[in-house]
């Protein structure tokens, strides 16, 4: 994610909609572009399919419906059966019903997916994959039952949610264009009856930008594996797409070699009886695969940590000069911890803005993001090898105008957030 841009689903409709003005592109283009990307991404995920595979495809009243028209009609012209099933509308825009019309010009069909879940045509066989394109950036708040809100997906297309026994489940075989049906684009949280629609997606295509809501809250858990595909806007380079990704659990074991060929980890605690949380976050290190670990505390709190922690190095720190973190080769530290019960004084802010000089990857949590939200000199400091973890009064304190959208979705979720 290092480099990558999040946005808004307001700015990314001001992206979109500055590019159509200038006549760079057309609304419809921008459709045909993403559907052409979502294929290529799907072909690249699931290489088996092709002429005979069965498709079906569930297509909202907006231009996230759009794209899937344009989808399923790619997937036709590659051989494959595709099965159409579209929420009831009045209100398609004109763009979205260009693209319904060169799908039945192309030969193909559309059922009407009504409100109890049940199709014009139910499916013979299981299919093959399952894409979602009934909501992109616009769902937030509750999703009304007359835009699609009361439907079941799922078990429209004949699908339930697939499981470790069951490999060719839903969850295998499931593409959600731009964002999953009903999850906010901003905040990363699940509409109040998200859990009417499509289970978490395998695959998500994201259109010229990450959004926040793929990285934010329930966004990586629903989402998948993300591939954000250029669709021509500027200010969005070309080139290779960009995934977003959890590692699998074979990237994270140790092999054969020296620890510090598996990374070396510093956490910075804070003084006597404010170690709790530092020691955990060492711990949680070792265990995802960090060959070496040290803690670095003040030394009156280093017998403390020393007789808590085995497998965990410590060290004292009393200056910034003492902390020798380096991104040179000859300083084998992989990655930095700051901020659980650290303290937010004087003598802390000036570790913070060391460690944050050493642009070496840094996460920073509770105190040191309090840290940030009161001493803009060391916001200067952030670099794009930072990960701040925020709850929400850190977050709120952090960026008070986005934590306001925050609070006005419904329902507790942990927030993650890189800037």
């Amino acid at each position: 994610m290092i480099g990558v841009d999040l946005v808004s689903a307001a700015r990314m409709r001001e992206i979109e909609n500055a590019a159509i003005a200038s006549s760079i592109t057309t609304g419809l283009e921008l459709m045909e572009r993403a559907g052409r990307g979502a294929v290529d991404a799907i072909l690249a995920e699931w290489p088996d399919l092709g002429p005979g595979s069965r498709v079906t495809v569930v297509c909202g009243p907006g231009n996230n419906g759009g794209d899937g028209f344009v989808v399923a009609r790619l997937l036709r012209d590659a051989g494959m059966g595709v099965r159409v099933l579209a929420v009831p509308t009045t209100k398609r825009g004109p763009d979205a019903a260009e693209a319904r019309l060169r799908w039945k010009r192309a030969g193909g069909r559309s059922d009407v997916l009504t409100r109890d879940g049940r199709a014009g045509s139910a499916p013979s066989a299981r299919d093959d994959l399952l894409v979602d394109a009934v909501f992109g950036t616009g769902a937030r708040g509750p999703l009304a039952d007359r835009d699609g809100g009361g439907i079941d997906l799922a078990d429209a297309a004949g699908h339930r949610a697939g499981s470790g026994d069951d490999p060719g489940g839903l969850r295998d075989r499931t593409v959600a264009l731009d964002l999953p049906s009903g999850l906010d684009a901003d905040s990363g949280r699940v509409c109040e009856n998200r859990h009417r629609f499509v289970p978490a997606a395998r695959l998500t295509v994201a259109f010229g930008r990450l959004k926040l809501g793929h990285v934010l809250a329930d966004g990586p858990r629903l989402c998948g594996k993300v591939v954000v595909v250029d669709i021509g806007l500027p200010g969005v380079p070309p080139g290779e797409p960009i995934l977003v990704e959890r590692p699998a659990p074979r990237a994270l074991g140790k092999r054969q070699g020296h620890k510090y060929d598996h990374g070396h980890a510093f956490v910075l605690t804070g003084g006597v009886g404010r170690g709790g949380a530092a020691r955990l976050a060492a711990r949680a290190a070792l265990r995802i695969g960090a060959g070496a670990v040290t803690l670095l505390c003040p030394p009156a709190a280093l017998m403390e940590n020393a007789s808590r922690v085995d497998a965990v190095m410590t060290r004292s720190l009393r200056r910034p000069d003492d902390l020798g973190v380096s991104d040179s080769e000859d300083a084998p530290i992989n990655a930095v911890c700051v901020g659980p019960g650290f303290g937010t004084g004087e003598r802390q802010a000036d570790m913070l803005r060391a460690v944050l000089a050493a642009e070496v990857p840094t996460v920073l949590d509770a105190d040191a993001i309090t840290l940030l939200s009161v001493d803009e000199g060391l916001r200067g400091f952030l670099h794009d090898r930072c990960l701040l973890t925020p709850h929400l009064g850190e977050f709120r304190r952090l960026c008070p105008d986005r934590a306001e959208r925050l609070a006005s979705v419904d329902g507790p979720a942990p927030l993650y957030s890189k800037l």
